[in-house]
């Protein structure tokens, strides 16, 4: 796998992911406008028991696909690969059918919980979503274990067209009966979303003849190298090939349940996050119903939109964890950290610009987007929170390639912790308010982001250039502040619109790190041609101006 194509996969999955956040977004304006504040509180009160329930009826599983199957290609294992495709569609299967029952039948549990009765019809609602996305992740696995990113794009954006569209049209189809049913609607649009984005990885897995499909270019390949390197079937860690369902299944799962651990830590913050804040809020002083609308702000608005860049940095790190598991089947511990370094340098140039835009925007965004500047409180809050989550991610897909998948669970089990003892302490104080719980979230991910980059530097060794790294987006991001500050200022006292000025400000900012960047080499021409489609015509009209380097 070289530079380019790891680039490449990582930008298909990016510009995925980033449409489906987008679409994310966008869905949360006209859901807001049908259901309210309140509407969207229920709703987010289903979705973190779902999330967790998902992690762990998936156990990691389709990382653990992944990285299995992109050593086994690597060695040229391709029987094994095959079986480890097939026993991982088995498992998810069973697995997902039952935590769909666990949480249909939980459903009043969990409402009590809350102290919230409303949000049972929500969390039934939600429940069979279970099973379909169980099924899918393991066909994602399947396909990004072959470096093949493409599927896990179409599926994800098919997956949340379907998903938006089928929750709208729901909520208003079900608001003449109450809000609670309203809610419960908006939720079965996940349920809707899982079984389109199945269908659509299903046709392409059987358009290959199912697994059978690692007998095209992937297998060429592998073969090709073992005849350069001189190898045979028994290559690395000495193991034979072969092994039965049980042996395939047993590291499946030793992989699997750390991974699995990590990802449920964090709809576990999140399920937390609607127990405590709401309470913690009304032990300040605020009212239930406020405290609601509150915590409908911080979950349903500053959370997905400052964390929707991670959609990029998430799909750099999905992409690290077959590159860095081949590179690292064959010994080759320079290309890990040369894709370490990579990787960390793209989360930084991504991520950077999306903080300090956040931050100097912080109200006028939500204004723009859902008509509530207010949510610009848990969003300034928040900003800078993105970056240390994008680090981390980074960092865990370096180390989770490298099969090390007890790390990131540590990192995230005391950064868990870290944000629990913020979130308790500062949202009760009014002064903080529901800041309070926003600043807890920024303190776990610090936490968590300093322990896993620690582990990966004393894993691989040193990865961050501070010139190429640092220096240069921090150049390119303060004449973006600059740029941003100006436009807003100028197109304000020119129309008096807040929402044109924001609108302005965003794409003037966007523009001028771009450049800055470019004009100093902190992106390069060939950084630019791994985007798809239109990267290699972007870099060519650049370098015309001498923009690129």
């Amino acid at each position: 796998m070289t530079r380019e194509s790891f680039l490449q996969g990582a930008m298909v999955l990016a510009l995925a992911g980033l449409v489906s956040r987008v679409l994310g977004a966008i869905y949360r304006i006209p859901l807001s406008w049908v259901i309210g504040d309140e509407g969207l509180g229920l709703y987010g009160m289903a979705y973190p028991i779902y999330n967790m329930l998902l992690t762990v009826s998936t156990m990691g599983i389709p990382l653990a696909v992944c990285k299995m199957i992109a050593d086994r290609v690597a060695r040229g294992r391709l029987v094994d690969a095959r079986r480890v495709t097939r026993v991982s569609l088995a498992f998810l299967a069973l697995s997902g059918a039952l935590f769909s029952c666990v949480l249909y039948l939980s459903a009043g549990f969990f409402a009590r919980f809350y102290h919230e009765p409303r949000a049972y019809l929500s969390i039934v609602a939600i429940s069979p979503a279970i099973f379909f996305v169980a099924i899918m992740s393991a066909l994602r696995g399947y396909f990004q274990g072959l470096h093949r990113m493409t599927p896990t794009a179409i599926s994800q954006v098919a997956e949340q067209i379907v998903r938006v569209t089928a929750m709208v049209v729901m909520a208003l189809m079900l608001l003449p009966r109450g809000l609670e049913y309203a809610a419960a609607g908006a939720t079965s649009g996940a349920v809707a979303g899982g079984l389109a984005g199945l269908i659509v990885l299903l046709v392409m897995f059987w358009r290959e003849g199912g697994a059978l499909g690692l007998e095209e270019g992937p297998a060429r390949r592998a073969r090709g190298a073992h005849r350069r390197l001189g190898t045979e079937q028994r290559l690395g860690d000495g193991s034979p090939p072969g092994g039965g369902t049980g042996r395939i299944l047993a590291e499946l799962i030793a992989l699997a349940v750390p991974i699995s651990v990590a990802a449920v830590i964090m709809p576990l913050m999140n399920m937390l996050d609607a127990a405590i804040v709401p309470i913690r809020l009304q032990a300040g002083g605020v009212a239930a119903a406020r405290a609601t609308a509150l915590f409908g702000q911080l979950s349903q608005m500053a959370f997905p939109l400052v964390f929707m860049p991670t959609s990029v940095t998430s799909a750099v790190s999905l992409a690290l964890v077959p590159a860095v598991s081949e590179a690292a089947a064959l010994g080759r511990w320079d290309v890990i950290r040369e894709r370490a370094a990579l990787g960390v340098r793209m989360t930084v140039i991504l991520t950077l610009p999306c903080v300090v835009g956040f931050y100097l925007l912080s109200s006028e965004i939500p204004g723009l987007l859902f008509k509530q500047p207010m949510a610009g409180v848990p969003v300034a809050a928040l900003a800078s929170g993105l970056f240390f989550l994008a680090l981390q991610q980074t960092a865990s897909g370096v180390l989770q390639g490298l099969g090390r998948t007890a790390l990131p669970v540590r990192s995230l089990a005391v950064g868990a912790l870290v944000k629990a003892a913020i979130s308790w302490t500062l949202t009760a104080i009014p002064a903080f308010g529901i800041r309070g719980a926003a600043l807890g979230t920024v303190g776990g991910f610090v936490v968590a982001s300093a322990i896993n980059l620690t582990s990966m530097e004393r894993l691989v060794g040193s990865v961050i250039d501070l010139r190429a790294t640092v220096l240069k987006p921090a150049v390119a991001v303060s004449a973006m502040a600059l740029a941003v500050a100006g436009a807003f200022s100028l197109v304000t006292s020119m129309t008096a619109s807040t929402d044109l000025a924001t609108v302005a400000a965003i794409a003037a900012g966007a523009v001028t790190y771009l450049v800055v960047l470019l004009a100093i080499g902190g992106m390069t021409a060939s950084d630019l041609e791994t985007i798809p489609r239109v990267g290699p015509a972007l870099s060519g009209f650049l370098r015309r101006f001498g923009l690129t380097r």
